[in-house]
């Protein structure tokens, strides 16, 4: 699931970083490990 989000920030610009992250918090809640 890291991988999914790091590779989807590629695509942000720096300065929308904090917002996408935000919003991909609610899209995915807290990862269980594994």
């Amino acid at each position: 699931m890291v991988h999914v989000i790091r590779n989807a920030m590629r695509f942000v610009s720096y300065k929308d970083r904090r917002k996408v992250a935000s919003s991909m918090r609610a899209i995915y809640p807290e990862v269980p490990p594994f």
